[in-house]
């Protein structure tokens, strides 16, 4: 503990899903993304996380660099984080968008190249699922190559990337598979990874590489975290939206990869069901101020606190609630570490 309290690596998630359910239209909730970024900047956050889908009916976010466009012309601090499914794109033109970015945002920008998992994504774009480590191969060479703004060669014609992304620009692989572990660890400066066991088959393959030892995984809290005075209250509103987001993360990766999921940091064997069995589970927690206060104290210096504030389309009413109290009566028990030491973890 320091004089003000746990220092702790602040992120902010914006994936931007409405179910048919939800109470919002689509440029409130957009408006509402920008507004938190710019919360999130000013109170200290360390990064803003915009991933990457496409074919969802509730308009996953579809193209996070353009979202991280805006986010940089509203932020000046935190890091901007996007999950990039590279093998969707045509890699000199990623590259063009990512150096535009790059500048506009003053090098916070962290392009985190991921291969995609979703048959439906590939086949909507044109593009091959089988190819799709290759694919990053591809747009990781570009990138390696137009930093140095030069012209240079990429499948047999000559490519200028104008104007250059910075040296200075990180770049990851992201994943939660070995294979895509093990590639990140030769290949690239740093792995993004969705679980425990993929960032220690990375740090394993570091090692066997004779490369510095990267660290363990840091702890963090919970995937989803929100604050109100009344949480039995709280998650009449906010259920139905989490229970959206946990099933629909479970239904796409149990027919694409054939394993259930739960969404991101789920104990579920067969994904969840209900309401009932989110409120069960650590992963999803609505708590009071002085409960995640107790949270935040539990965690070890150096941990990773994330808030998905409008998760599965929650109001913004309500996601203000949560992030306003935790402003009020959690942060001053936090050093947020924005601009802390480099952790792609």
């Amino acid at each position: 503990m320091t004089a003000r309290g746990r220092r702790l690596r602040l992120e902010l998630q914006s994936d931007l899903q409405i179910p048919e359910f939800a109470r919002v239209d689509r440029p409130t909730q957009y408006r509402c993304a920008l507004d938190q970024a710019r919360w999130a900047d000013q109170v200290g956050f360390d990064a803003i996380n915009l991933p990457e889908h496409h074919c969802a009916e509730d308009g996953y976010l579809p193209a996070p660099l353009i979202l991280a466009a805006a986010v940089a012309a509203v932020t000046s601090a935190a890091r901007i984080r996007t999950a990039l499914i590279a093998p969707l794109y045509e890699p000199v033109r990623l590259a063009e968008e990512i150096a535009v970015v790059d500048h506009l945002s003053d090098g916070r920008l962290v392009p985190v190249l991921i291969p995609g998992y979703r048959q439906a994504e590939f086949e909507s774009l044109g593009k091959v699922l089988e190819e799709r480590f290759a694919a990053v191969g591809d747009v990781l060479a570009v990138l390696r190559s137009a930093v140095h703004g030069a012209p240079f060669q990429f499948r047999g014609r000559t490519v200028h990337v104008t104007p250059a992304p910075s040296a200075r620009l990180p770049l990851l692989l992201g994943g939660g598979g070995t294979r895509t572990a093990e590639r990140a660890a030769t290949l690239a400066d740093g792995f993004r990874p969705t679980t425990a066991a993929a960032w220690e088959a990375y740090r394993r393959a570091r090692l066997a590489a004779g490369h510095e030892d990267p660290g363990g995984w840091l702890a963090r809290g919970p995937a989803f975290l929100h604050v109100a005075e009344d949480p039995g209250d709280a998650w009449g509103r906010v259920g139905p939206h989490l229970l959206h987001y946990a099933t629909q993360y479970d239904r796409w990766i149990r027919d694409e990869l054939g394993v259930t999921s739960g969404g991101p940091g789920s104990t579920y064997v067969n994904g969840p069901t209900s309401i009932g069995e989110l409120k069960a589970s650590p992963a999803y927690r609505v708590v009071t101020p002085a409960q995640c206060v107790e949270l935040v104290q539990s965690l070890p210096d150096g941990a990773v606190l994330s808030l998905h504030p409008q998760m599965g389309g929650i109001h913004p009413d309500d996601a203000w609630s949560s992030l306003r109290l935790f402003e009020e009566r959690v942060l001053p028990s936090i050093e947020p570490m924005q601009g802390g030491p480099f952790r792609p973890n």
